[in-house]
């Protein structure tokens, strides 16, 4: 018996190694983990670029297991481990970079959005990142909401709720200008009609109106979405809902 013991220690020790031997062969970027004993860091990602080009997201240069279509975004963070890492939007066909980050510190527990997007002035891809701060929400007995215009073909817009205009003149992408843009702010919960106009009149824009109930206690993240078709551009204002 005490020799078969033996050999099983070394068989155990000859697993050990192979499993370590396996171990160090693995790319030393960021984890996926998503164990609780790591400090996790919260994404959400979001493609709302106007072009065809579905691309894939690289978090310190490993590739996170989805593709985002032009106009798809996550519906619940992603959980990544905490770090100092960059990140890279790709072409998921040609792997060719549409827009980089550069490498910075990403908080344990914290929580972000990423975003890529086209530029007003040319068309290019840019990618941004947002601190999505929720200290101020503190109540189940309110909503909370904010609102981008990320179409680089929509100049200056204005926002509506229940036809009272509470944004005006919000151009392409201000709330990477206007860090105050991307706060959460409170409204009453409830049924709601949310719509946008071409700044200064009362014309809506097709496709960018909202109608339903948000939530006391949730954050809502509104954003025009825009992407190029022939023989004319699509709008639309979509949503997306964080339960906390």
């Amino acid at each position: 018996m005490q020799k078969k013991a033996s050999g099983l220690i070394w068989v155990s020790f000859l697993l050990i190694g192979f499993v370590a031997i396996l171990t160090g062969c693995v790319k030393p970027n960021v984890s996926m983990n998503n164990s609780s004993a790591i400090p996790i860091s919260y994404f959400n990602v979001m493609n709302l670029s106007c072009d065809q080009d579905t691309s894939a997201v690289f978090f310190g240069g490993s590739s996170y297991p989805l593709l985002f279509p032009p106009g798809s975004f996550t519906k619940d963070y992603l959980k990544l481990v905490s770090g100092n890492f960059g990140i890279q939007f790709k072409n998921a066909t040609t792997d060719s970079i549409l827009a980089q980050l550069s490498a910075t510190t990403y908080d344990s527990a914290g929580f972000y959005t990423l975003i890529l997007y086209n530029n007003k002035k040319d068309s290019s891809y840019q990618a941004n990142v947002i601190v999505d701060d929720y200290s101020n929400i503190s109540t189940d007995s309110v909503a909370y909401y904010r609102f981008f215009n990320l179409s680089p073909d929509l100049d200056s817009v204005d926002f509506y709720i229940d036809n009272l205009k509470i944004q005006s003149t919000r151009t392409p992408a201000d709330n990477f200008v206007t860090s105050s843009f991307n706060r959460f702010q409170p409204v009453n919960q409830g049924h709601h009609s949310w719509s946008v106009t071409y700044s200064g009149g009362n014309t809506n824009i097709s496709g960018c109106s909202f109608d339903g109930v948000l939530q006391g206690g949730h954050a809502y993240t509104f954003f025009i979405e825009e992407l190029h078709q022939k023989p004319e551009n699509i709008y639309s204002l979509q949503v997306l809902e964080e339960s906390l």
